[in-house]
């Protein structure tokens, strides 16, 4: 079988299995077993169909056996852990991926996670700590990284859930001479074992570790890995027991779950990243313009009254100014630079070609000044690194992840000695004033420094996960939908609607409208009066162009709370884009009444009688607009056309004319050609349409498609029919010149 093939099939199994599909699951099942012909599996597929058969004949009997939903949960469980088994085997059998290849070459009893090897590295352990009291220097040994790969290669790879190995595992963490970033590593083999396959007993662990306030680096890496895995879960984990037991117990934990919330923003927050990578695109694709250019265009009446449609509402409170202080962290956290959205991306993934790169679990590993790859680039870095204070501020740095670090540290050896020296001096500068920064807001809220590991930790996957040569074999957490708020362990952890709520404030503010619309639609169910969830829903759905479903909220916030002029403005706004111009004019005008001096209102309501022809009227209102604001040139535009087209030919060539010099575009070229035409003035008004296609921005097609739209104010003017096409081959000559 194809991997492919393998995955898909896994796939299908699982989505039957979270539908409560069980026959067509077992149906699936049948096809991985039969492929592999394992006599375990065939039995164990064999004894759970028939349970279930007994469940579906016992409910058919009985209707009240209380223990019937354990019994169901129990067996459910079984399945999913066959089909977990059977898939894995599968994928042993016939991937060439990294991660299956690595575990055939595991297959050993020799090579085995047992105490002869957590011996062998304490002992490991015990000597590079004499050997630093001796020497008052830390030195780790090729042995040591050596069993370090090992078991980290043993813990990611273990397909059993057993409970000798589990507690072979405990004892690694519980160890106080296993260093640190060990312990931090093997979280890491932790979290991809379970990206991989279930394993309660792991998940259970993640649970611990998490717990553990003595070491933040491990916890902060394990609450990670704990809310990724859960996230991966969700549909199972109320099958079990423990889990729901684990949770509630977390629940009671404030501070637990304050970091927990800020792990999930985090995670969200990693959606900027692809926002810069999409901007950056889009900004190299030209944009396309349209053959047919509507009036708006043509008179930059978007840009007359812009703000005014793509505002937020000014009533709206600073949610996050007013939250309690885990989202007060978050703030702060933005302005060290600890954005998800990844600036440093794009600068660092081409320096992951170094050789320490092509060790699997150095992507993983956290960033220490005494490991050996570090030490080796220090010594050849010359006189850079003789102030040790320089090298423990990027140790302790929080503007870069692990992985960029290892990177930077990698790279300066071989710079050209005078860049070296050069960028030493600038950057011992830099990192130590950022330092002086981060101690100030670490002394003033050491938790902080927690919420820094937890993001550079998630920056370091993203790495792996965007950028590793071998990413596209490993299932991508970063492209997950990461809807937290809709998941049933979250629902677990926070009972009320606070958690949800920042959330929803977090991704409305970053511009997400779709996911911030999922969750303002559900506070909407508990809190259906409540005024700002009403109104930013209805943004959301304006910003996505949905505009009935905008309007109609709208309308509910202004009974919610009448007169209120930014919902006025917006439910204006949805009938204009509905093309409702009389219904959007009734609104602008009654909003107008409520603020007289809004000069954005008063053009809007220019706008709207532009639309219906009533070009007199439009006139008034941007005449108002230009006398309160003589400065503002784009008001120049729409009444220099609305001059046009009533025949105030000397008034529209002033403002065509105060155009030209100040702001002209292609569409003024043609519309003061159009008033020279009307004026009888045609080898003028061949110099001005001729101008504005000089610059091949508009091509004679888009012209001539405008001319012929224009054309019923020419001819009321002054130009005959017949003239029409005589002129614009006369144009076209001139333009082969």
């Amino acid at each position: 079988m194809e991997p492919s093939e393998i995955k898909k099939l896994k796939t299908q199994v699982i989505k039957a299995l979270e539908e409560k599909r069980i026959k067509d699951a077992f149906h699936l099942l049948s096809l991985n077993i039969k492929e592999l012909q394992n006599s375990d599996l065939i039995d164990s597929h064999y004894n759970l169909e028939m349970s279930y058969k007994s469940i579906l004949h016992y409910a058919s009997e009985s209707n009240n056996d209380p223990n019937r939903h354990q019994i169901f949960n129990h067996l459910l469980a079984n399945i999913y852990q066959l089909s977990d088994k059977s898939i894995e085997l599968l994928l042993i059998k016939y991937s060439g991926e990294y991660t299956y290849e690595t575990i055939r070459s595991l297959t050993t009893q020799k090579n085995r996670l047992d105490k002869t090897i957590i011996s062998s590295f304490i002992n490991q352990c015990e000597d590079i700590k004499l050997k630093s009291l001796v020497a008052n220097q830390e030195s780790i040994s090729k042995t040591f990284i050596d069993i370090e790969i090992k078991i980290f290669n043993l813990i990611w790879l273990n397909e059993e859930d057993n409970i000798e190995i589990y507690k072979l595992i405990q004892t690694i963490f519980s160890n106080k001479e296993i260093p640190w970033h060990s312990k931090s590593l093997f979280v890491s083999a932790i979290m991809l074992n379970l990206l991989r396959c279930w394993n309660l007993r792991y998940l259970l662990l993640l649970f611990e570790l998490a717990d553990n306030t003595d070491e933040p680096n491990i916890q902060m890496k394990a609450a990670t890995a704990l809310i990724i895995s859960l996230f991966k879960y969700d549909k199972r984990l109320s099958l079990y027991p423990e889990i729901e037991q684990r949770l509630k117990l977390l629940k009671d934990k404030k501070d637990h779950l304050n970091i927990l919330q800020t792990i999930i923003i985090q995670l969200i927050r990693t959606k900027e990243t692809e926002k810069i990578s999409k901007k950056l695109t889009n900004e190299i694709i030209p944009e396309v313009t349209k053959l047919h250019p509507n009036i708006h265009e043509k008179l930059d009446l978007d840009n007359l009254t812009s703000g005014f449609q793509e505002d937020k509402n000014p009533e709206w409170k600073d949610f996050f100014s007013e939250t309690p202080e885990l989202m007060n962290k978050l703030e702060e956290i933005s302005k060290l630079q600890m954005e998800g959205a990844d600036v440093f991306l794009s600068t660092f993934q081409m320096l992951k070609h170094f050789p320490f790169f092509n060790q699997f679990t150095n992507w993983f590993m956290p960033f220490y000044i005494n490991h050996p790859s570090i030490k080796e680039a220090i010594n050849e870095s010359g006189k850079l690194f003789v102030n040790n204070d320089l090298i423990d501020n990027i140790s302790d740095s929080g503007f870069l992840c692990n992985s960029d670090k290892y990177s930077l540290m990698l790279s300066i050896p071989h710079m050209p000695s005078f860049q070296r020296n050069m960028m030493g001096q600038m950057f011992k500068a830099e990192i130590e004033q950022m330092g002086e920064i981060q101690k100030d807001q670490f002394s003033i809220d050491p938790s902080k420094k927690k919420l820094v590991i937890s993001n550079q930790y998630i920056q370091d996957l993203y790495r792996f996960f965007k950028v590793h040569p071998s990413s596209r074999q490993f299932e991508d957490i970063f492209n997950w939908k990461l809807d937290f708020y809709n998941n049933w362990f979250f629902k677990q952890l926070y009972s009320n609607s606070e958690p949800i709520r920042q959330i929803g404030e977090f991704l409305f503010n970053k511009n997400y409208m779709n996911e911030a619309l999922d969750v303002f639609k559900q506070l909407s169910t508990t809190h259906p009066d409540n005024i700002e969830v009403t109104q930013k829903m209805a943004y959301c759905y304006q910003q996505m162009g949905y505009f009935k479903e905008a309007l109609n909220l709208y309308k509910k916030a202004d009974i919610l709370k009448p007169d209120n002029r930014w919902t006025l403005k917006k439910i204006a706004f949805c009938y204009k884009k509905l093309n409702k111009q009389n219904k959007a004019l009734e609104f602008y005008l009654h909003v107008a009444k409520l603020d007289p001096d809004n000069l954005q209102i008063q053009a809007s309501i220019g706008s709207c009688y532009l639309d219906i022809e009533n070009y007199e009227e439009a006139l008034k209102y941007y005449f108002k607009v230009e006398y309160a604001d003589p400065s503002n040139t784009k008001v120049w535009r729409p009444i220099g056309w609305c001059s046009f087209v009533l025949g105030k030919l000397d008034q529209a060539e002033k403002y065509y004319q105060k155009l030209l010099i100040s702001d002209q575009n292609n569409h003024d070229l043609i519309y003061i050609g159009h008033v020279q035409l009307c004026k009888g003035l045609r080898k003028e008004a061949l110099h001005y349409y001729l101008k504005s296609l000089g610059n091949r921005e508009l091509s004679i097609e888009e012209f001539c498609s405008i001319f012929h739209q224009d054309s019923k104010y020419l001819i009321k003017y002054n130009l005959n029919t017949d003239d029409i096409p005589i002129l614009l081959d006369q144009l076209r000559y001139l333009l082969d010149q």
